[in-house]
């Protein structure tokens, strides 16, 4: 059997930590290889040339079945980009899945349906799922959609604290519809701070959420509340399905 191939271009640390550990948990550790780079240089407005620095890099053996790559882009704006400028390249190569995850924000709703138009790559010589997964408002929609990793960090951090205190049903509400959850990531910080703690997106506070969320409930129940980690997920589910 030949290994399968998939590489994800994310925007930043934390989208790289969470899509690291997602399909860590999705695969079950069975047969994967991840290697994860950064990419520096090389925009529009940089004065330097383009490098990919390998951050991890698990060696491929007899047994691997997945080889996925993880390219952390370190801006929003250069994931469909490096898509659109390397899916060809890579399809030539063996990858079959070339995907991206970005989030929404800044901009707004109304702004998605124009974002969703060049998400996917239209080129009539591209066979592979070529396409950017647009995270609606932040990734840290998709963290607070499984509120129960708050009490792991506060055990105060309970829903109906959260709720009586702050006003954010995260049970309840239409979290990637709701624009009082436009900016995720502020979102999750008056949480924090309403303990006296505080949220941002450093590797430290990024890894400790990754490690206490519960990707069984991710998976089973988040994943049908939220479109866009549904169709993440769906895209992941279908990579690691072995076709006999």
């Amino acid at each position: 059997m030949s290994m399968k191939k998939m590489c994800i271009y994310v925007e930043g640390q934390t989208e790289q930590l969470f899509v690291e550990k997602l399909i860590e948990e999705i695969a079950n550790k069975n047969n994967i290889a991840i290697t994860v780079k950064s990419l520096k240089g090389g925009g529009k407005n940089s004065t330097t040339a383009k490098q990919l620095i390998v951050l991890k890099d698990k060696p491929i053996d007899e047994n691997t079945k997945y080889y996925i790559l993880i390219v952390n882009c370190n801006a929003d704006n250069r994931v469909q980009s490096e898509i659109n400028e390397n899916c060809l390249n890579m399809q030539n190569s063996g990858y079959e899945k070339v995907l991206g995850v970005r989030d929404l924000f800044p901009k707004n709703l109304k702004d998605l349906p124009k974002i969703l138009k060049y998400a996917v790559v239209k080129n009539p010589d591209l066979k592979i799922t070529a396409k950017s997964i647009i995270a609606v408002f932040e990734i840290e929609t998709w963290f607070l959609a499984e509120y129960r990793f708050l009490e792991k960090i506060d055990s105060r951090l309970t829903l109906p604290y959260i709720i009586e205190n702050l006003g954010f049903d995260l049970e309840n509400d239409c979290l990637d519809q709701d624009m009082k959850y436009h900016h995720s990531a502020g979102i999750l910080n008056k949480i924090y701070q309403s303990v006296d703690r505080s949220y941002n997106k450093t590797y430290a506070k990024s890894e400790k959420i990754i490690k206490n969320l519960d990707y069984e409930i991710l998976y089973l129940i988040t994943k049908n509340k939220l479109k866009s980690l549904q169709e993440f997920i769906n895209e992941l589910d279908n990579f690691f399905t072995i076709e006999e």
